[in-house]
């Protein structure tokens, strides 16, 4: 909400949030490959850490908020 000026995102916000976001997502994907390496690689574990590379992916960010449309 303090982030945002004539519609558009300031340059700090979006930084932050960026670096919010991808910070718990790098602790899912650890988590996920923990547990893989724990259990010998078979099971769910592998999978969570597949979409969430697939989040990562999809969300790359493009500066599109700060530059409007």
């Amino acid at each position: 909400r303090n982030g945002r000026e004539n519609g558009l995102v300031r340059a700090g916000a979006y930084t932050n949030g960026n670096i919010i976001f991808y910070a718990m997502c790098e602790g899912v994907g650890y988590f996920a490959l923990v547990g893989a390496m724990l259990n010998g690689g078979k099971g769910p574990h592998l999978y969570v850490a597949a979409v969430e590379i697939a989040i990562l992916i999809v969300s790359f960010p493009t500066g599109r908020p700060m530059r409007g449309y």
